[in-house]
């Protein structure tokens, strides 16, 4: 059965890698084939969708997750914030599993799931492949939800679904964290065969405090905290006059790997500035201030 058709039809428990058993690890840090779960949407992103987050998760890029001195910074504030009685953890969208193995190094048992098979061949802590809409998991079945970098990635027919999922397997807390009030068109591409604008990093979403912990009702916000590398924010306006009048995009083109979610395009010519674009970034430099890139929030049920 390939991936797709098991998500199509509901077998979510399919384990990747060599040498890793069959079945869903449950929060003992077991195995199980019988996983249950409650309620919860069958709607899937979508290859279009999973294709554009997939390259994110290449191998190559994760010495980067574990090197990058922001992301070490982050990780350690995550650790001095996960609350005492948080003793077995779901990493949903796990990725290559960094922050999941520093957990663990804790005395905890972190479960880890992703989408994406490449990414669970890093072997982040017990993993299996699922999507995140409907995860094989019994309601209230962790003390911790956690999901860092993957809400941005979701489109918004599936974003309640997927915060619902979460909610429903949190026992007690959610720790989430996203790139905080970005602005998507900063980093768009245009195809150059089929004319589609999209976000180079494959983010749909922007988010801010209110509107991330309003995903969840059912929790209450205790701790949020904005932390990561320095980024400049660019004003429509003067993002319309790049786009539209000097035709320039995401300077990110010119880094490779990137991928059109509608044709799957691959190839993109390499950035250049002409006067106008030169002159627009310019002015942004002036007038527009760094400021941190992440937002962690930290929810608790009740």
């Amino acid at each position: 059965m390939s991936d797709r058709d098991a998500r199509e039809s509901g077998d979510t428990s399919k384990r990747v890698g060599s040498g890793v058993r069959a079945g869903v690890p449950d929060a003992s840090g077991g195995t199980r084939s019988d996983a249950a779960s409650g309620p919860s949407s069958s709607a899937d992103p979508g290859d279009a969708g999973a294709l554009a987050a997939l390259r994110f998760h290449a191998p190559e890029a994760y010495d980067h997750y574990g090197s990058n001195t922001y992301l070490q910074e982050r990780n350690r504030i995550l650790l001095e914030v996960l609350p005492e009685t948080a003793r077995t953890v779901l990493d949903v969208g796990c990725g290559p599993g960094i922050v999941g193995h520093a957990i663990a190094s804790t005395g905890r048992t972190v479960v880890s799931t992703d989408l994406s098979r490449a990414a669970l061949e890093a072997r982040p802590p017990l993993p299996y492949l699922a999507s995140a809409t409907h995860l094989p998991h019994r309601d209230r079945s962790f003390d911790l939800v956690l999901s860092l970098e993957m809400l941005e990635h979701i489109p918004d027919e599936v974003l309640r679904p997927i915060a619902n999922e979460m909610a429903r397997i949190a026992g007690e807390w959610l720790l989430v964290g996203v790139p905080h009030r970005e602005n998507l068109a900063r980093n768009f591409l245009l195809c150059p065969r089929c004319g589609l604008r999209f976000n180079r990093t494959g983010h749909v979403q922007s988010f801010d405090r209110d509107r991330l912990a309003g995903l969840f009702p059912d929790f209450r916000l205790e701790w949020s905290h904005i932390c990561g590398p320095p980024v400049r924010d660019y004003p429509d306006t003067l993002l319309h006059l790049r786009h539209d009048i000097a035709h320039r995009f995401s300077e990110m083109a010119s880094r490779g790997g990137n991928v059109c979610p509608r044709c799957h395009e691959t190839e993109f010519a390499p950035f250049r500035h002409n006067l106008l674009s030169f002159a627009l970034d310019g002015i942004n430099k002036v007038i527009s201030k760094r400021r941190p890139y992440w937002i962690l929030e930290l929810l608790r049920r009740g």
